[in-house]
């Protein structure tokens, strides 16, 4: 390999992970959201895609009338 490739070669592999790096900083959706309803922590359990759009899933447990519920929120993923 003559120095002309290998430096494009270089060249190239930088731009390429300097454009990864940027899209793996992409914002995400925090891992936990403050339910004020509840006074407690949803945490983010997975994602779903009703009607083809991502969204993040945020759940917590509370305790009502003697029993254990969930409450259940999604987040349109970023």
């Amino acid at each position: 390999m003559n120095i002309k490739t290998r430096t494009k070669s270089a060249i190239l592999f930088i731009v390429l992970a300097a454009g990864l790096s940027a899209f793996a900083q992409k914002a995400e959706n925090p891992a936990t959201v403050w339910c004020d309803y509840h006074s407690a922590q949803f945490v983010k359990g997975g994602v779903e895609f009703p009607s083809g759009v991502c969204h993040d899933v945020y759940t917590h447990t509370y305790y009502q009338n003697r029993r254990m519920l969930t409450h259940k929120m999604t987040v349109r993923c970023p």
